[in-house]
């Protein structure tokens, strides 16, 4: 399988785990409530940024160690399997709880609104986003592509990817925020979401 072929499958990912409301999604809707569209979108765009930043990190420290290794290649593409089944079983198990994660009812009206160092800082912070750079990206990268480019481009992908969720999300942040604020919305989203990757994690088991 080349390169290309492996890129709708990736995407599809990326969306998927985009769209399971959790640190990144409370945070922009959060700033866009609190400063207005202009700031949620200057946010989406510095918190995805650093998305790039991750699979730049990623091809840089991992590309040496997987050309000299490929049994550390594929335990580390069964990693990102793994990682898949984990985070759709965690949201089966969010099912059950009624509580609503995010709560719009007591923002702070008096803080700064400083979206890229909100964004990049939450990004770069995030625990999902460096397993993501660090098991899932060369996952989807062949082998007989060169992995550390390959790991670029897909950082560069995943930042596009995730965009094409979170920008919206800022666009229509009424809509949205009721969305979001709604315990039964959120979860038939999360639903949807686990038994998506599941399906991902058996394309990429037997890719």
């Amino acid at each position: 399988m080349n390169f290309l072929q492996n890129l709708p499958a990736f995407i599809a990912s990326i969306y998927l785990l985009a769209m399971i409301p959790g640190q990144g999604t409370a945070m922009v809707l959060r700033q866009t409530l609190l400063f207005g569209t202009k700031i949620g979108s200057l946010t989406v765009l510095s918190y995805t940024f650093g998305f790039a930043i991750w699979g730049a990190l990623s091809a840089v420290g991992l590309a040496g160690i997987f050309i000299q290794s490929p049994t550390a290649y594929a335990i580390l593409k069964y990693v990102g399997v793994a990682y898949l089944l984990f985070l759709s079983f965690q949201g089966f198990m969010q099912l059950s709880k009624s509580s609503s994660k995010f709560d719009f009812s007591k923002l702070d009206k008096s803080l700064k609104a400083t979206p890229f160092k909100t964004g990049i800082t939450t990004s770069l912070t995030n625990a999902k986003a460096a397993v993501i750079a660090v098991a899932f990206l060369p996952a989807f990268v062949p082998e007989d592509f060169n992995l550390a480019l390959g790991i670029f481009i897909l950082g560069c992908v995943w930042t596009l990817t995730s965009m094409c969720w979170y920008l919206p999300l800022v666009l229509s942040i009424g809509r949205a925020s009721d969305f979001f604020a709604n315990p039964k919305s959120r979860r038939v989203l999360t639903l949807l979401s686990c038994f998506g990757l599941l399906f991902l994690a058996f394309l990429l088991a037997i890719s």
